[in-house]
């Protein structure tokens, strides 16, 4: 991880917050850059960003626990974390003002959604399959 770079730590954050080691780097940097561009979340973003970085150089070996304790109990954080777990896992948030700038690329977000994975399923609209192929039972 490059350090000092909000951009990759906001990457790291998000697959600890997330619980997910495969997230999308790419997608990572469209998210940060939906947050760092909103004016309700700059501020706080920065701070979220600087308290991970903390965290990272303190070398301990209980990292999830302190983000449960010094990010996930902090009353300051907690609607911009719920924000970046939601927008990864539905690929949607309301309040964020930028994301109604996005709406061109908001498909992707949904294709891309956690909550797929976590279902077992594909996005409507979106099957991968050939036609019929609903007929036949699911591979395991």
């Amino acid at each position: 991880m490059e350090k000092n770079n909000p951009s990759s730590l906001f990457f790291h954050l998000s697959v600890q917050l997330c619980g997910v080691e495969n997230l999308s780097p790419r997608l990572s940097d469209v998210y940060y850059e939906t947050f760092n561009s909103d004016p309700s979340s700059t501020v706080i973003l920065k701070i979220l960003l600087d308290k991970y970085q903390k965290i990272l150089n303190s070398n301990g070996h209980n990292i999830i626990q302190r983000i449960q304790k010094e990010i996930l109990d902090d009353n300051k954080l907690k609607d911009l974390v719920r924000n970046i777990i939601k927008l990864w896992y539905l690929g949607y948030c309301s309040g964020i003002a930028t994301l109604t700038e996005l709406k061109g690329g908001g498909f992707y977000f949904h294709y891309e959604a956690l909550i797929w994975k976590v279902a077992h399923a594909h996005p409507p609209g979106l099957s991968g399959g050939y036609y019929g192929y609903w007929k036949y039972k699911p591979e395991t």
